[in-house]
């Protein structure tokens, strides 16, 4: 057990081994329409968003004015503001 806990011990310090992989990125890049910058967020807005009024659209980070999450139906219409209505 001794052996095997050192074993893994050395590669983690050595590098040899990959234990996690690269977080993807949080910022957009190029401009806003606005000609503003992208906003740097701790977490992909689209990780935890979601559309209860469309399950099957399909999310997609906004970092423009903010971390937001936007729903698009399957031809590609923006249905968002549909997430968040009453049925």
């Amino acid at each position: 057990m001794k052996i095997l806990l050192f074993t893994a011990l050395t590669v983690c310090l050595v590098g040899l081994a990959v234990c996690c992989t690269a977080p993807p990125p949080t910022e957009a890049p190029g401009t806003c329409p606005d000609g503003s910058s992208p906003v740097n967020c701790a977490v992909d807005p689209c990780t935890t968003a979601t559309c209860a009024a469309h399950p099957s659209a399909t999310c997609k980070a906004n970092y423009c004015g903010g971390c937001n999450a936007e729903f698009y139906d399957d031809s590609g219409t923006e249905v968002t503001v549909n997430c968040f209505e009453a049925k």
